[in-house]
């Protein structure tokens, strides 16, 4: 019984003097007594503070002082300005017995916080850690009676709940709009700038244009920091983004930084969403001055199109593409230059390998050198290799180009937007790039051995070669690009050897039933900003041989042998192959537009040979071809007819071949209307010598005369 009397009596005892030290406290410490303590502290700091509100004791759960409505803003202009509607700072209440204030920690409540550059943001950044260490003397003048013998600040931990950060938009973006951090919270225990490690939490959200959602943001890390060597390290850092209804991204990481060596580290950074997971390194020195670094980077082999499609990207691709994406790379720069090494990239089943680099500061200079696998392009299309829907599109770009470029706008099958971001980023520089691939497939088109080199200055693209293996032969190309504001001029040279136009008809779906190996040189212009446009306005010229040339659906002999069967009153043979095997064709021809024009021409079948001109419509997939024929022989050839009129042995007799290569036939030639007039010219003056028995200087004369009622 005595000793729980006397357990009671020391409770009782210790609840009195905590009730007596309490009163202590509340009744002989005013804390508004340490306004201009305060006060007096935050100018030390270059800080202007304006306690509107009152300072009240708030004894449970923690012994701590609230702080009403304030504001406070900078002397200089490296302070935000920033407002809170409420305060609490925790006391070391052993110090408050020796009439002490010291601040252990601090929470803010519903702060606004207006950041208008750079300087404040870093300002704001490392205050609470600054405050860890402050502390003032009261003023020599100050009623000692009535004020603190000293306030201070150890804050061990430092709270921001219910806030809102104002950002301008030159810190977080290229724009001038403003971006505010909403439900802005911020935890620190164990603040020290001794290099003691402490944690740090904050969340935050926030929204911006390209934004179709709100952003969450957290992070929390290990943090330390010493003021006296300047280092700054965070470890287990992890970083979260997060938006309704898409997956989330983390990004795990660890940094040092010392500020007396200008150096930086990023030891570890990993990121992660769907099926990305990204690492890369980061090591860079001089970071005050002169800036050089060299970084690392690995993403393993990923769904590109899930991940998009998780992330609410919208794909206008076929399923199959972006199935498979990876890269690799090692870079290194300075504020000058970046340069990537080892560069390795794969996507679905195409890789390529190469270097880059880049001289940022005027003149910008680009070089990219690249060595790649087969690359399929029909896998990212959702054209038919028979090229249907690439015809439908380039009709429809032919009708609607010029108007948009009128207006000008750019279609989505303009056809130099690939070129238009490194011109742009070149800002009048100057660029080298080297391409080699394995094989590349547009539509139905198969390229081989593709090298593309070309060179950039200001707004001209100069494709000094393009060169590849096609259709059993090669191609090499010349070209000059200018990108206008409103128009892209082109002017190039091609030269064509080796073409087999049998493979070259099946790949484009021409319907011309030709076969034959074409060699071509020729030069040309256009302008223009659609594939569409540069068809219309193309203009050109060149010189062209086909060897052993064939067509399969009109039979020239045929057409020959019929109109010698009705001069001379015959019966026509009834069984012809269905096609012409001609002798080498030369020809010269010009462009333009969508029309190809043969000035004139020289080929042969037998003992005829022929000659001519013609127009060939690849737009309206018809032809209309004017055939001379002259028979040197008495038979067209070993398989042809036999001949016995001299009006139709050596003379020529011409043949118009005109039809579309979809319904081209037997029907598609026939006698010209020149010969037809030469015809019954020739018979009407036989029937007439036969008839009047005339001399020689009277048939020359109704020669004359007929020529001139056939309009010969």
């Amino acid at each position: 019984m005595k000793l729980l009397k006397w357990v009671g009596g020391t409770i009782a005892l210790l609840v009195i003097l905590v009730m007596a030290a309490l009163a202590y406290i509340t009744i002989g410490i005013d804390p508004n007594s340490y306004k201009q303590d305060i006060k007096r502290l935050a100018e030390q700091q270059g800080v202007a503070v304006d306690i509107t509100g009152d300072l009240d004791w708030q004894l449970f759960p923690t012994l701590a002082i609230q702080v009403g409505e304030t504001h406070i803003a900078g002397i200089t202009q490296a302070i935000p300005d920033t407002t809170f509607k409420s305060a609490r700072l925790n006391l070391d209440w052993k110090a408050l017995l020796g009439r002490h204030i010291a601040v252990e920690s601090i929470h803010i409540d519903d702060a606004n916080i207006n950041i208008k550059n750079q300087q404040q943001a870093v300002a704001a950044a490392t205050a609470p850690a600054a405050a860890g260490t402050a502390g003032v003397e009261p003023d020599a003048s100050a009623d000692t009676e009535n004020t603190a013998h000293k306030f201070s600040l150890a804050i061990e931990r430092f709270e921001i709940s219910n806030s809102r950060i104002t950002l301008p938009g030159k810190i977080h973006s290229d724009t001038n709009s403003s971006a505010v951090l909403e439900d802005f919270t911020l935890s620190m225990t164990g603040l020290n700038l001794t290099g003691k490690p402490f944690a740090l939490e904050t969340s935050f959200n926030t929204r911006h244009p390209v934004l179709p959602d709100t952003l969450q943001v957290s992070l929390q890390a290990d943090v330390s920091v010493d003021q006296t060597s300047q280092q700054f390290d965070a470890s287990k850092a992890l970083l979260k983004l997060t938006q309704a209804d898409k997956p989330e991204l983390e990004a795990s990481f660890e940094v040092q930084i010392n500020g007396t060596a200008g150096s930086l580290q990023v030891p570890t950074l990993i990121i992660t969403s769907s099926e990305l997971r990204a690492e890369a390194t980061l090591k860079a020195i001089n970071i005050h001055d002169n800036l050089q670094w060299d970084a690392q980077i690995s993403i393993p082999a990923m769904n590109l199109h899930k991940t998009l499609t998780d992330w609410g990207v919208s794909i206008s691709l076929p399923d199959t593409a972006l199935q498979r994406f990876s890269l690799d790379s090692r870079m290194n720069g300075s504020t000058q230059a970046v340069t990537f090494k080892d560069l390795s990239l794969s996507l679905d089943d195409f890789s390529t390998h190469g270097t880059a680099s880049l001289n940022l500061n005027a003149p910008k200079i680009l070089n990219l050198q690249l060595e790649g696998t087969q690359l399929d392009l029909n896998h990212y299309t959702s054209v038919d290799r028979d090229g249907d829907s690439d015809k439908k599109s380039s009709d429809k770009s032919d009708k609607t180009g010029a108007e948009e470029a009128a207006k000008g706008e750019t279609t989505p099958n303009a056809v130099f937007v690939p070129l238009l971001a490194p011109l742009a980023w070149l800002e009048g520089g100057s660029g080298a790039i080297d391409i080699k691939l394995e094989g590349l497939t547009v539509n139905s088109v198969d390229l081989n051995n593709v090298q593309l080199l070309s060179r950039i200055h200001d707004s001209t693209v100069e494709l000094t070669k393009l060169s590849a293996s096609t259709f059993g032969g090669t191609l090499l190309t010349t070209a000059s690009i200018n990108l206008g504001p409103h128009s892209s001029t082109l002017t190039f040279k091609q030269q064509l050897n080796g073409i087999s136009l049998q493979q070259a008809a099946t790949a484009f779906n021409s319907g011309a039933d030709v076969n034959g190996i074409l060699n071509m040189n020729m030069h040309g212009a256009s302008h223009g900003l659609t594939v569409g446009e540069l068809n219309s306005n193309l203009t050109g010229a060149g010189q062209l041989q086909i060897t052993q040339p064939s067509i399969a659906t009109v039979n020239i002999e045929q057409a020959y042998c019929d109109i010698a069967a009705l001069v001379e009153k015959i019966e026509p043979i009834q069984q012809w192959p269905t096609g012409t095997q001609l002798t080498d064709l030369d020809a010269s021809f010009n462009l333009k537009g969508h029309q190809l024009f043969l000035d004139s021409y020289t080929t042969g079948l037998g003992n005829l040979s022929l000659r001519g001109s013609g127009v060939v419509d690849t737009r309206k997939s018809t032809f209309n071809i004017l055939a001379i024929t002259r028979l040197n022989g008495e038979r067209t050839s070993e398989n042809g007819c036999v001949v016995e009129s001299k009006k139709i042995r050596g003379k020529d007799i011409s043949i118009r071949c005109k039809d579309s290569f979809a319904n081209a036939g037997v029907k598609s030639c026939g006698p010209d209307g020149d010969t037809i007039k030469q015809l019954m010219e020739a018979t009407l003056l036989d029937k007439i010598k036969k008839e009047t028995g005339l001399d020689d200087e009277s048939v020359e004369a109704l020669e004359g005369l007929l020529k001139g009622l056939f309009n010969r």
